[in-house]
């Protein structure tokens, strides 16, 4: 008897010969690779080349922010993708993951400052609050003038005063509360206060605020943020739907 033979008697009594386990094998990994399913709170990837196509999917659809694209002087826009953008934006899903954010959220959330992810905006505050481990009985934010806690927002003329400093007070389930501080003096001492209009400068009420929130964040709950920086603000320009200039002095 051939071989040929074989595999036919073989497929007429079994109804399937190996050749056609192997197609469909193939077939199967043809589907699964670069797999997206839509679900309830998002995507789901079937594997890595999935995120990656997904990526593409969001920087063609100009769907990042602009700390994943380029300067291009000659684009309208000022920035374009470049080749670094697309395993960016991946890596920024799956560094996104660990601390259960969505994909797109991932991307909105996470960037790269000097090469260490770091998430940012009021993105670590939702994260923490909606773990146990966090007492949010306890979580409060106010501020300070000379020393001596205010009701509301700072004065005018407050923002001339380098005592004028942002509270944070979090608490760890099982731990004491904790305060974390941060003042215009210390806006200054870090370069980010001055005349030429600098952010801290201009945004004190939104910017100052998390400076504190972010050091007592990062301090008593770096596991739910998996160690990540944080930042306030996701780049280099921020207008005033993100944050509210001081009031004129």
């Amino acid at each position: 008897m051939s071989e040929q033979q074989g595999v036919e008697e073989t497929k007429s009594a079994v109804g399937v010969t190996v050749q056609d386990l192997l197609d469909h094998v193939v077939a199967q990994s043809e589907r699964v690779r670069g797999k997206i399913d839509l679900t309830p709170n998002g995507v789901e990837f079937g594997n890595y080349e999935g995120i990656l196509r997904f990526a593409k999917m969001m920087v063609d659809g100009g769907m990042v922010p602009e700390s994943y694209l380029i300067k291009d002087p000659n684009s309208q826009y000022g920035r374009i993708p470049g080749p670094k953008t697309i395993p960016a934006v991946a890596l920024a899903i799956i560094h996104g993951r660990k601390i259960g954010l969505d994909a797109i959220s991932s991307v909105q959330a996470i960037m790269v400052v000097n090469g260490i992810p770091t998430i940012w905006g009021s993105f670590p505050l939702a994260i923490c609050m909606r773990s146990p481990l966090f007492d949010q009985k306890v979580f409060e934010q106010f501020w300070k003038v000379d020393g001596e806690r205010i009701e509301g927002a700072p004065k005018p003329k407050d923002w001339a005063n380098d005592s004028t400093t942002a509270v944070a007070i979090v608490r760890r389930e099982g731990g004491i509360p904790y305060v974390s501080e941060f003042s215009i003096a210390n806006a200054k001492k870090a370069g980010l206060w001055d005349a030429t209009g600098k952010l801290y400068g201009k945004y004190p009420q939104r910017l100052l605020p998390a400076r504190a929130l972010g050091y007592g964040l990062k301090d008593r709950f770096f596991d739910l943020l998996a160690g990540m920086a944080i930042r306030e603000r996701g780049g280099a320009e921020e207008n005033e739907d993100q944050a509210a200039p001081a009031p004129d002095t």
